[in-house]
């Protein structure tokens, strides 16, 4: 079994919360050059563009500017966003820039569209919406849905076609510049990390809070289970909408 966990858990304890993205800025310190990210060779293929690879240091510094783009648009630790993304390299650096930023995502699941996703709004208030604009899950459905929805200021995507009014992300990917430090402005606190949305019949949705303590337990679950080493791949078919994708893929 790997002792990689528990090294790797109380190495970061000793300096910092233990977070999800603190556990990646330690990776990235530790093992810049290694691979942390990969999409599927055959994205374009499917529809979704150029596939990306991404070390370790580079995930990190793109999840500082996705944080620093965050904080930017007025975003404060414990508003909500709301992210509907396929399973690509982007999804987990955009929930990582948003925890670093201290906020709540909300996953929506890929196959929800205008009725479900304006209902989970209604439930969840998010300050912000992010989509990618090519394939099916096409940004310009969440800017309708915005216009209903009060709490939503901001609609965000990536892809290469993108609707006006639709802040570009992957202009957030190509840049090189620092960012400035974060910490002041998330000295505020956290609130929970993911809030997912279930649906009974004939009753209204329901979400379901989760910390990332609950988060990061599971994944060091699957971790211990499965005696994960660090040069260990993990191929995830499973969307990260919910804890069963986190726990079996960014977690770990």
């Amino acid at each position: 079994m790997s002792t990689l966990p528990v090294e790797t858990f109380e190495s970061y304890a000793e300096t910092a919360l233990l977070t999800s993205e603190g556990l990646l800025r330690r990776r990235a310190q530790r093992w810049p050059g290694a691979n942390a990210l990969a999409d599927p060779p055959n994205l374009a293929a499917l529809g979704w563009g150029t596939p990306r690879t991404f070390t370790y240091r580079e995930a990190d510094a793109v999840v500082d500017r996705l944080a620093s783009l965050f904080v930017e648009l007025g975003l404060v630790p414990g508003d909500t966003i709301a992210v509907q993304l396929p399973n690509l390299a982007v999804t987990p650096l955009t929930l990582l820039g948003a925890w670093r930023a201290g906020l709540s995502v909300t996953m929506l699941p890929t196959l929800w569209r205008e009725h479900e996703i304006g209902m989970a709004c209604e439930a969840v208030r998010p300050k912000a919406l992010i989509a990618h604009g090519d394939g099916e899950l096409c940004a310009e459905r969440l800017c309708g849905i915005a216009a209903e929805q009060l709490s939503v200021r901001f609609v965000l995507g990536f892809g290469e076609v993108l609707p006006d009014g639709v802040g570009c992300l992957d202009e957030v990917l190509a840049a090189s510049e620092p960012v400035p430090n974060l910490e002041q402005a998330l000295d505020t606190g956290r609130g929970p990390a993911m809030i997912s949305v279930t649906a009974r019949a004939g009753l209204p949705l329901v979400p379901l809070i989760r910390s990332e303590e609950q988060l990061l337990a599971q994944g060091a679950m699957t971790v211990l289970a499965l005696a994960l080493e660090r040069k260990d791949v993990i191929l995830n078919p499973d969307p990260l909408a919910g804890p069963i994708g986190l726990s079996l893929g960014l977690m770990p």
